[in-house]
């Protein structure tokens, strides 16, 4: 909930005590308006996986590849010069994402994971899942929003 306007305010001064009185009109929280868009369920290992992250207003964006107990950021990367968007991320070419099983496993359960923010949020590479969730919490919630795509790689028969 944002604070529009105030409306009115009062202040009461009784003998060891003030009192403050203020009545505001709100607005209703939204969600920030970022999303993942055009992304299949399915990837093959070792072939581009399409989708698109896009925005709405502008937002700083952080893309985060997410399997087993590993997290990796891959948006925005060395030599990004801003990483606020508005409309389509659109990487360079030559820099796509590769649906990649690590291990000899016949498929992988891997997650793309958005962070939309409102406010830029710092980011280390050497960082761990839970000091990276731990910085996107300190974002208030009405200024950051976070979207996941669940999808499997399989191999090629």
């Amino acid at each position: 909930v944002y604070k529009r306007q105030v409306i009115s305010q009062k202040v009461k001064q009784k003998k060891d005590v003030c009192v403050v009185e203020v009545k505001v009109e709100l607005d209703p929280s939204r969600p920030l308006a970022g999303d993942i868009e055009n992304a299949s369920n399915f990837a093959v290992n070792g072939q581009q996986y399409k989708f698109d992250v896009i925005t709405r207003e502008p937002l700083y964006v952080y893309l985060f590849s997410v399997y087993g107990d590993k997290m990796h950021i891959m948006y925005p990367y060395d030599g990004i010069k801003s990483n606020l968007i508005d409309g389509k991320l659109v990487l360079p070419n030559g820099i796509w994402w590769n649906a990649d099983i690590i291990n000899d496993a016949p498929e992988s359960k891997d997650t793309l994971m958005v962070v939309f923010s409102k406010v830029k949020i710092t980011f280390r590479s050497s960082m761990t899942r839970d000091e990276i969730y731990r910085q996107i919490s300190s974002v208030p919630i009405n200024a950051r929003r976070v979207v996941y795509h669940n999808f499997v790689i399989k191999r090629r028969i």
